[in-house]
């Protein structure tokens, strides 16, 4: 230092990143933050700032349990710490714990195309499927040919997975059952069955039924294909389930046929007469009691064969 210096040091701001975080439920409760920027109910989503931290809390509505956190962040039951590197999304997941959570339809449709006169896709006609609550819907697929089935869709995006195989019934006749919980629905709401090429005048059935609950409401379920009118029993496994019955493909000595289900069951849709089409119906009941066996018996106004199917599925509230 042979003089007086001055030296200057120059510091510049280094913009700060903002991330959003977006809490989506399933069932009833609440999810809040220990910074208060989440509050969902009202406040689902937030933009915070990179590097930060914040904690969810959830807390289960009355008569609903939370079975915890999804989506790739967190897991388990407890608090959910978030640091905020990337743009996060965080599922909290409540269910029905009895007493008051009481599971419901929502809505059911159907479609058939007779032998020789059968289009694709094959398209359900069109039902409202809007809903309060999480929506899980069901699909029977009846194909009088293995093979006549190439895919499964509707007009709001879902995606559906197989319960259970492929089932043949009169050795060429096919069933297939499907699910989508948790389910986006809508106005206007249709369902197609794709045959594949060559195979468009094949008959074939769809039945749809929607039945209220989210993730994981698809509980225990049954198939049998060697008993007339009976199924397999299933045990339920929550309260206040639906439990849903599919019945079909059936066939019958000739003329017009009529299929009922016994007491306390409400038939929802059925394919009675059509000539060479793939017969059917579809029911329902709420089970009050979890661990309660159900099955069902049908009736028929003709004599049907041996060999026909019948599903059994519950859905848990």
């Amino acid at each position: 230092m042979s003089a007086n210096t001055a030296v200057m040091a120059t510091f510049t701001q280094t913009a700060i990143n903002n991330y959003s975080l977006t809490v989506s439920k399933v069932g009833s409760g609440t999810v809040t933050s220990d910074t208060g920027a989440i509050n969902c109910g009202a406040t689902c989503s937030a933009s915070l700032a990179s590097g930060s931290t914040i904690i969810l809390t959830a807390a289960p509505a009355a008569n609903y349990t939370f079975n915890g956190w999804s989506g790739g962040v967190c897991s388990g039951t407890g608090t959910c710490s978030v640091t905020m590197s990337a743009a996060r999304t965080v599922v909290a997941t409540f269910t029905s714990s009895g007493g008051g959570g009481t599971s419901a339809l929502s809505f059911h449709t159907y479609a058939s195309n007779p032998s020789g006169n059968g289009t694709s896709p094959m398209t359900t006609s069109a039902v409202d499927t809007t809903s309060a609550t999480p929506v899980t819907i069901l699909v029977q697929m009846l194909t009088q040919t293995t093979g006549a089935f190439a895919g499964l869709s509707d007009n709001k995006g879902n995606t559906y997975v197989r319960i259970g195989s492929a089932q043949n019934y009169a050795g060429t006749a096919e069933t297939l059952l499907y699910k989508c919980e948790n389910a986006t629905v809508g106005t206007g709401h249709t369902f197609s069955l794709t045959k594949p090429s060559g195979w468009e005048k094949d008959e074939a059935t769809i039945f749809v039924v929607g039945v209220n609950g989210g993730i994981g409401s698809v509980g225990v379920w049954s198939f049998l294909n060697t008993s007339t009118f009976s199924g397999t029993a299933i045990t339920t496994t929550a309260a206040n389930s639906v439990v849903v019955s599919f019945w079909g493909p059936a066939d019958w000595s000739g003329g017009t046929v009529n299929y009922t289900p016994p007491s306390g069951w409400t038939k929802l849709d059925q394919v009675p007469d059509a000539s060479n089409s793939n017969s059917g119906a579809d029911a329902y009941k709420v089970v009050a009691a979890s661990g309660t066996s159900v099955n069902t018996t049908w009736t028929s106004t003709q004599s049907v064969q041996s060999g026909s199917s019948m599903w059994l599925i519950e859905v848990k509230p």
